[in-house]
């Protein structure tokens, strides 16, 4: 998330979306530990340091890990803001680009681990 974002979000925005980055981090690493298949959410929820309560607030089921993220706002935008002009293959690829030149190195790694 890029510091102008950060600072138009609130502190409870903030916190939700720290806490599934840690979430997700903590799942990633299980999967990559101990396989997919055999990571519980009890495992992943204990090594977030939250219940399991909690991490159904923030997901629906453990494949939702995976999938769900906070970027997908950010490239639908950077999308939208192509010239008409542009083929949508085109505006997709200036989108995903620019979308993700604006990502730390962490986040990058994250969803390098979503993606394996």
């Amino acid at each position: 998330m890029s510091e102008d974002t950060k600072h138009k979000l609130g502190l409870r925005e903030r916190k939700k979306a720290k806490t599934m980055a840690s979430i997700q981090m903590h799942a990633l690493r299980l999967f990559n530990e101990l396989g997919y298949h055999e990571t519980t959410v009890e495992q992943i929820a204990e090594a977030a340091e939250i219940s399991p309560s909690t991490f159904f607030r923030y997901f629906a089921s453990k494949e939702e890990v995976v999938i769900k993220d906070n970027y997908d706002p950010l490239l639908i935008a950077s999308f939208e803001k192509q010239p008409a002009e542009l083929s949508p293959l085109q505006a997709l690829r200036n989108a995903i680009i620019s979308g993700t030149n604006e990502l730390s190195d962490a986040e990058l790694e994250t969803m390098r681990n979503r993606n394996r």
